[in-house]
């Protein structure tokens, strides 16, 4: 880098010429300098002068000096000066070259020289830098210049999301847009209303825009203006906000609809939500996560309903609401609702006694023609006004019906009913929710130690015989010395078998029930569960005749889905046993093809 050179021409007799240059002025706004140049004669000779002339001087590609004629030309003798102003690169840089030719004592030029020289460079405009790559809106980031001098100001601009945002003189501070200024940096503060120009985004492009002036007044602008960018991102804490929420009970069932309540595979639950996007942002989505399974459906304001499948889940269940907006922001809220156990009706300790009932009025007897018969109802939802419609049948004939039946003991009377005749009894109960349930049971005939009725070929110990040519015993027997069926030991036999659902039970002399399925049914079991490569889901099935403890073991066959597996019994109480199915099928349709289960009944 020079302010200042020289060159010499060829020599003639010892003497030449010299051109000699210096930056005189420096135009900092124009980019420019200006060099003063004076041409002088140089060397020495024999004699004291020579004649030389014309001359030409060429700087940076200008004649600044042509002719001049002929003239006596002494070591120091100033032939030429003068001024030349030169452009700058824009970035300050600059070089040039000058050349001199000239005729010593000749008529054309017989002497001549040339040189290049870079100038000083020019201070030119700031580029600006940035004291991170990213920013979360709300924050602080530095922006730095390189500014070649203290004398230079800036100003400093910004855009983001397409608009622009805010300006600053570095001269000033500016309290509105959070400017800190200096001659060499200043700080920039997005505030977080800027996400609302990204709406379907987490963040975006921020440029820097600077501008240089050589002045404080701002007049002179200095090169071009400049930028850097970085990430401007938009604040985690910028989410859709649910401004309200709500959950219903959907009830399909008559009994159950327009009830407050949520009933175990009858109720569904219709969640509501209204929400709303934040700084620009649209609400997309939203999810119920509800008694193991998701539902998602597309917002629509101002209020989006889902409505789950029938709850499988028993006491307090969460439900779990998720709406997500067009950044892919999501808000989470809770809510709980309780669910109600269900049963279809039971009835218990069903029996009869004989006597005489005459008038409202009962007498006992063991050998009456007329029968009581009593039993226990049992229910479940009786605190939402569930109650049964009762029918009582002898032989297959409904004699006796009640409606609005509550919980507790029941009672019925039937009149000549017989005495020597075996008898059918039935109860079925039907709630009000329109499930029933029935129990089963014998009137036997009158007890006497021993009928035989000769003419009809009849015979029968504990009670009147009613088949010709069959021994009948209605007591209970004890052989010591054991039973033979033929050449067969007979070691238990069967007392009672009825099938009043989809299972047949048989009850044997010796305690033991077994139960087992009367038909392939299809259940809907418990959510899936990942196990052993597969999946395992169960379904809790009541039996028809209660065990006298939880002790139910068995076998069962089935498939969950549409593959088979490997099922499992356990007992869960006194009439309900759980089945397991394990198989390859993420699902909770499990139909058991095969059950066979055993029990105690005494």
């Amino acid at each position: 880098m020079a302010t200042s050179g020289s060159l010499n021409t060829s020599a003639y007799d010892g003497r030449y010429l010299q051109l000699a240059w210096e930056r005189t002025t420096t135009n900092v706004a124009a980019n420019t300098s200006t060099l003063h140049w004076t041409l002088t004669g140089a060397g020495s000779a024999g004699s004291s002068w020579y004649y030389a002339g014309p001359f030409t001087v060429v700087i940076d590609g200008q004649t600044v000096f042509s002719g001049g004629g002929r003239i006596q030309l002494y070591n120091g003798t100033s032939v030429a000066s003068g001024d030349v102003t030169i452009l700058h690169n824009a970035d300050g840089t600059r070089g040039f070259s000058a050349s001199v030719s000239a005729a010593i004592y000749s008529s054309s030029a017989n002497v001549s020289g040339s040189d290049s020289w870079s100038l000083d460079t020019i201070p030119r405009a700031s580029v600006p830098t940035l004291s991170a790559s990213s920013l979360t809106m709300g924050g602080t980031i530095r922006i730095n210049t390189n500014t070649a001098s203290s004398s230079f100001h800036h100003k400093v601009r910004y855009v983001f999301g397409g608009s622009e945002g805010g300006q600053a003189e570095f001269s000033d501070y500016d309290s509105s847009l959070g400017f800190c200024h200096m001659v060499n940096w200043t700080e920039l503060i997005p505030p977080v209303s800027l996400a609302s120009r990204v709406p379907n985004a987490t963040y975006g492009t921020c440029t820097v825009y600077l501008k240089t002036y050589s002045d404080s007044s701002f007049s002179t602008q200095i090169g071009s203006e400049q930028s850097v960018s970085f990430r401007l991102d938009v604040p985690a804490s910028v989410v859709p906000t649910s401004t309200g929420r709500s959950g219903s009970a959907v009830n399909d069932n008559p009994f159950l609809a327009g009830k407050d309540v949520y009933v175990k595979k009858y109720t569904k639950l219709k969640a509501g939500v209204s929400a709303e996007g934040a700084y620009g942002s649209t609400v997309k989505k939203v999810a119920v996560t509800c008694d193991g399974k998701t539902y998602t459906a597309d917002y629509v304001a101002p209020d989006t309903f889902i409505t789950t499948d029938a709850l499988t889940t028993v006491g307090d269940i969460s439900v779990k609401i998720v709406i997500t907006d067009s950044r892919g922001r999501t808000n989470v809220n809770y809510f709980s609702r309780t669910v109600q156990p269900y049963a279809a009706p039971t009835i218990s300790s069903l029996a009869y006694q004989r006597g005489a009932y005459s008038g409202g009025t009962w007498t006992a007897s063991d050998t009456g023609a007329d029968v009581k018969i009593s039993f226990t109802l049992g229910l479940s939802l009786t605190d939402y006004g569930n109650t049964a419609s009762l029918s009582v049948a002898v032989d297959g004939e409904t004699t006796q019906t009640a409606s609005g039946q509550g919980v507790g003991s029941k009672t019925y009377y039937f009149t000549s009913v017989g005495v020597d005749v075996t008898r059918a009894m039935s109860v079925t109960a039907t709630d009000s929710v329109g499930t029933s349930a029935s129990k089963a049971d014998t009137i036997s005939t009158i007890e006497v130690p021993l009928n035989i009725d000769a003419p009809l070929n009849r015979i029968a110990i504990g009670g009147v015989a009613e088949k010709s040519k069959v021994f009948q015993c209605k007591w209970p027997a004890e052989f010591t010395g054991g039973v033979k069926i033929g050449d067969a030991a007979v070691a238990d036999f069967a007392v009672e078998c009825f099938c009043p659902h989809n299972i047949w039970y048989q009850k044997y002399k010796s305690g033991v029930i077994k139960c087992w399925l009367h038909n392939s049914t299809t259940y809907t079991g418990s959510t899936p569960t990942a196990l052993m490569g597969g999946y395992v889901s169960y379904v809790e099935i009541e039996m028809p005749i209660s065990c006298t403890d939880v002790g139910w073991t068995g076998v069962a066959s089935g498939r969950l889905g549409t593959g088979y597996g490997f099922a499992l019994v356990v007992g869960r109480s006194n009439n309900t046993i759980r089945v397991y199915i394990l198989g390859n099928q993420n699902s909770n349709s499990i139909e058991l093809t095969g059950l066979c289960v055993f029990g105690h009944w005494k």
